[in-house]
């Protein structure tokens, strides 16, 4: 079972749980109240263990999609140095011709994009996304329609990539889908625990803390700390290291709290 499953489950065992309370009519209100308040509470404690499991698989995914755009980088720079950059300059000067006649109309660029891609030629396709989309941001008129080119300009530099970068592509982009699946997850916890579902709220800061995917772009960021960056710490290694970190920030946050009167709990108040 993942985890969008075993989520789906605490909302359908709670949702039943509740239509049973509510119906039961041995129960006086008081009781009634007691009774829906230990489910919430069951709840909230099967939620955050789904927190946790929510945050390790996404540090790990996180990662992993960091490490293939690392080797990625790494072969572009080899690939690049066999490019006939004369050839590249003599494409990319076309392009440039080409938008210039097709002034604000993004239809009839589009076309000729279509044109291009239709035709495989990998030093033409090279060209229009490295002139392109360096224009758009500059187009006013019909902007909608030249973002919606620009998206296609992201999702299309895989056809100028070898046999052996676009593997390490595939591998890459089913990590950054995780991370988009997880994120909508942790929406959903975030809704059934009663927190606010904003970027900020507390369920998302503890599964993305040192973490940032553009939505558009599909850029990651990570943050996880200088030791990440060193070759001497794995997935897993800097996973136990994030969590051992948080662990120390919710004992100091608890004694805090504690010394006030005041239970913490590091979901609800945030750690």
């Amino acid at each position: 079972m993942n985890i969008y499953e075993k989520v789906e489950q605490v909302r359908s065992a709670f949702d039943s749980n509740v239509e049973r309370v509510r119906n039961n009519k041995d129960l006086s209100q008081s009781g009634r109240e007691k009774a829906l308040q230990a489910l919430n509470l069951e709840k909230r404690d099967a939620l955050k263990g789904a927190v946790n499991e929510l945050r390790k698989l996404a540090v790990k995914a996180a990662i992993e999609a960091d490490k293939l755009n690392g080797a990625q980088w790494a072969l572009s720079q080899i690939e690049a140095e066999k490019l006939d950059y004369g050839r590249l300059s003599y494409e990319a000067q076309a392009v440039k011709s080409a938008l210039v006649l097709a002034g604000d109309d993004p239809w009839k660029v589009t076309q000729q994009w279509q044109q291009t891609k239709a035709g495989g030629d990998t030093y033409k396709i090279r060209a229009w996304l490295d002139v392109v989309p360096a224009s758009i941001p500059e187009k006013t008129v019909h902007a909608s329609t030249w973002d919606e080119l620009k998206n296609d300009f992201v999702q299309s530099k895989e056809l100028t990539q070898s046999g052996e970068m676009a593997k390490w592509e595939t591998k890459r982009k089913a990590h950054l889908d995780e991370l988009t699946q997880l994120s909508k997850v942790s929406a959903s916890v975030a809704d059934l625990l009663g927190t606010p579902t904003n970027p900020n709220q507390n369920v998302m800061t503890r599964v993305f803390e040192g973490i940032e995917l553009d939505s558009k772009s599909r850029e990651l960021k990570l943050n996880f700390g200088h030791i990440s960056q060193t070759i001497d710490e794995d997935a897993d290694q800097t996973y136990k290291r994030l969590e051992s970190e948080y662990t120390e920030r919710v004992k100091m946050q608890a004694a805090v709290f504690e010394a006030f009167g005041m239970e913490y709990d590091p979901i609800m108040d945030g750690a």
